[in-house]
């Protein structure tokens, strides 16, 4: 009797372990579905300000969000994540969860005031460092602007909520 009884109890044991190894599988792979589709997003924002620098031209591109294919995701993982921009890249933090995605060319994350500059002004100007971390579904603007430094025209990337 005593040897079915310890028989059931290590049957019972060695499914438990079992199930916790195979939901840990299934958790773990989960998180790191969350993390890529958070880096797609960090690599679509950055594409997205590629694409626009080196235009020699003005133009503008509203980000916004939703479900359509050329939107960004309001949420990832059922979860808002926040949106951050530098001069050098996009970082995208959830939780403890940090993704970046780096940038060419230069950036100036904000919205100048004033589009017409001296050579003294233009290089005693300093922008921002960064944006801010912005909740997703704020819609944002990226512009390509053209500014005249000293009669001379320039054009350089804005990034601005």
């Amino acid at each position: 009797m005593l040897d079915w009884f310890v028989s059931k109890v290590g049957v019972i044991i060695a499914v438990g372990v079992l199930t916790a190894f195979v939901l840990g599988l299934f958790a773990w792979q989960h998180q790191g579905l969350a993390e890529r589709e958070l880096q797609a997003v960090a690599d679509n924002i950055a594409g997205a300000i590629q694409s626009l620098d080196g235009l020699d031209a003005a133009t503008e591109l509203n980000i916004s969000f939703g479900s359509a294919a050329d939107e960004l995701p309001y949420e990832v993982d059922s979860r808002s994540y926040t949106i951050n921009i530098t001069p050098e890249m996009v970082i995208i933090r959830q939780g403890n969860r940090i993704v970046t995605s780096g940038m060419l060319g230069d950036v100036i994350p904000e919205n100048l005031p004033g589009r017409n500059f001296n050579t003294t002004e233009y290089e005693a100007l300093e922008p921002d460092t960064f944006t801010g971390e912005h909740e997703s579904g704020n819609v944002f603007t990226i512009e390509r602007a053209r500014i005249e430094v000293s009669g001379e025209t320039r054009y350089v990337t804005l990034v601005y909520w």
